[in-house]
């Protein structure tokens, strides 16, 4: 599912509707959890209101890159670019 380009609490809501209109059915009848961290798009209340509706919020606490996937992908990345350019072979 795509968008537009924007990451605004409006596209953001809109998403989430796209999502949980297609949800298989036995997460319809019950809220399914949604990992969210504090990004303006996710603490507007558009976004607020469409996460209450359907779904059970977990909130990711402030600068916990441990709970972001994609930060363990960076940091390889970075030691891998590191040892390329910095290191002796």
């Amino acid at each position: 599912m795509m968008l537009g380009e924007s990451t605004n609490a409006e596209e953001f809501a809109e998403f989430l509707k796209l999502v949980t209109e297609n949800l298989k059915p036995e997460y319809q009848k019950r809220k399914p959890y949604l990992v969210i961290d504090n990004a303006s798009a996710h603490t507007k209340s558009e976004s607020k209101q469409a996460i209450a509706d359907s779904f059970i919020p977990m909130n990711v606490p402030p600068y916990s890159c441990q709970f972001n996937s994609i930060e363990h992908l960076w940091a390889v990345l970075k030691h891998n670019i590191r040892k390329m350019l910095f290191e002796a072979p």
